[in-house]
């Protein structure tokens, strides 16, 4: 069976918000909004009375410059249904984007439905008249992590596996037999419905990952990496990674199984500093000897974007890299301490470019590894590749197709499962069906949660994309994933 793992830093976000507000002292007009009638929908038993609205000035579809208003809040929000009334707007070109749904107790926000005005001229003095109408969210609330702050959300590679996720100092866990992806509901008795465990004393969580055989979650913290079985952790599976004398501050992880030439197990993990890893003969391992590999002193931030682990159909293993130094290829031998050379970066990691000339800051294989996905600060696209059974290793790449959607916008995440890709920028999400090519494309006001943390695709017979950000858990499925060959 072919095994694929996909992992990202997001080291983007907060460095894009602080220049996506437009600040001006422009003269100004203002913009008369009627938000319609009310919705059919109900949320929890809670027909939709709240309206959040933005504005951003049109730079393009796909590169938002949200409008601060009091206080710098990127949003106003008002009653639903009625109208509201935008005043002091600066003169020039904008367009509303409305959330319309409901508030929730913790202060996170239901999305019911959504929609945006054409683009609109703001005349100095004049009052500007526009309505909106709205489509239904396609977006599926977990509503026992409502208001959480996700950083990260994994669904193991295996059918009898789970679904897990993170805040700072909590895990969130569920089996897959406990849960319906397709209406969101759970049927098993998990305490708050997706389980809160919290994390042991004295580590602060980044982010979560699955091990090499999909069986247990890797918690990655500020004091390494620790296992979490589904009935307890182990904290001390990474007490051997020591860098300088600490333990390592592990932003990710992710595993793949290789066959060729030997059975290994192989880890993977990003740090501030680096990468590194091991590979064992079995899981868990008998032994962990780390692999670590500095690349701090090259590159200003953390080194390591995303990486991307597939393993062909001869059961070799390939890993692709996105850093500040470039995108690289390269083979798990490279964080197995057993094989002669490991850890040389420049000697076992090959170098290639983008096709837009551009910095690759978001990577993936598909699970079969016939195709490589990447994402630059102008867009997202593809390319067939061929990995050769070693020896030697090598890549050979095809001609690059562009996702015409996403042209033009600022790509950090790529996440890939069987017929569907998801592509993810700070304010958009792509999903693109592979065997027919048709795509479709959420903006951030349509039901994603907040600043977005990571996403993860569901396995394996029921498709949808668990998306984890500062506001929960949401889950896209059919109806609302592109249409394949009918």
């Amino acid at each position: 069976m072919k095994r694929f793992a996909v992992f990202t830093v997001a080291v983007l976000s907060a460095m894009l918000l602080a220049s996506c507000y437009v600040m001006t002292t422009r003269p100004t007009g203002t913009i008369q909004l009627n938000l319609g009638t009310a919705s059919s929908r109900a949320i929890d038993g809670a027909t939709a009375d709240r309206a959040r609205i933005y504005l951003y000035s049109w730079l393009s579809s796909t590169v938002y410059s949200l409008y601060p208003f009091a206080a710098g809040a990127e949003y106003y929000e008002a009653a639903y249904p009625g109208t509201a009334t935008l005043s002091n707007i600066p003169a020039g070109w904008w367009k509303v984007l409305v959330s319309v749904g409901t508030d929730q107790a913790d202060g996170s926000f239901s999305t019911d439905s959504y929609g945006a005005s054409e683009v609109l001229h703001v005349a100095v003095g004049a009052n500007t008249s526009t309505s909106i109408n709205t489509t239904p969210s396609p977006f599926i609330d977990m509503v026992d992590v409502f208001g959480k702050n996700i950083n990260s959300v994994i669904c193991s590679p295996n059918n009898a596996g789970f679904l897990a996720a993170s805040d700072s100092n909590n895990l969130y866990y569920i089996d897959y037999t406990d849960f319906d992806p397709l209406s969101g509901t759970l049927t098993g008795p998990l305490v708050d419905i997706l389980g809160r465990v919290p994390v042991p004393s004295g580590y602060q969580v980044n982010s979560v990952g699955s091990s090499p055989d999909g069986y247990s979650v890797l918690v990655n913290t500020d004091n390494g990496i620790v296992t979490y079985d589904g009935k307890s952790f182990d904290t001390g599976f990474s007490k051997n990674l020591i860098v300088g004398g600490s333990p390592v501050n592990v932003l990710q992880s992710a595993g793949m199984v290789v066959t060729s030439p030997a059975n290994r197990y192989t880890l993977l993990y990003t740090s501030g500093r680096g990468f590194g890893g091991l590979s064992a003969s079995s899981w868990p391992p008998a032994s962990t000897d780390w692999v670590s590999i500095d690349l701090s002193g090259t590159t200003a931030g953390p080194p390591v974007y995303q990486a991307s682990m597939v393993t062909t159909g001869q059961g070799y293993g390939y890993i692709f890299l996105a850093t500040r130094l470039g995108a690289f290829w390269t083979i798990p031998d490279l964080v197995d301490s057993q094989v002669t050379g490991h850890g040389d970066f420049g000697a076992m990691a090959h170098a290639f470019s983008s096709p837009d000339g551009a910095t690759i800051q978001a990577i993936a294989v598909d699970p079969g590894g016939s195709v490589l996905y990447v994402g630059t600060p102008h867009g997202a696209y593809w390319t067939p590749i061929t990995m050769a059974p070693r020896t030697p290793p090598s890549v050979s790449f095809g001609s690059w197709t562009k996702l015409d959607a996403a042209s033009g916008d600022y790509i950090i995440e790529i996440q890939t499962f069987g017929e569907y890709v998801a592509f993810r920028s700070l304010y958009n999400l792509y999903v693109l069906d592979t065997v027919s090519h048709e795509s479709v494309s959420y903006p951030f006001y349509a039901g994603l949660p907040g600043r977005l943390g990571s996403m993860s695709w569901t396995e394996p017979t029921n498709y949808g994309l668990f998306i984890g950000g500062s506001s929960g858990i949401v889950l896209l499925t059919d109806p609302y994933l592109p249409l394949g060959p009918q």
